[in-house]
């Protein structure tokens, strides 16, 4: 049940989200290499 209700309200949030918005909030994040130990291997 709990599956369903994530999935309606994730449906639903994205009825209300932006692209432009979220690339907006994307861009704010700075181009730079991450830490030693969050590097993927």
């Amino acid at each position: 049940m709990s599956a369903l209700t994530t999935e309606a309200y994730l449906t639903d949030r994205a009825k209300r989200g932006s692209k432009k918005k979220f690339e907006d909030v994307l861009s704010k994040i700075k181009d730079i290499e991450p830490d030693e130990n969050d590097v993927l291997q």
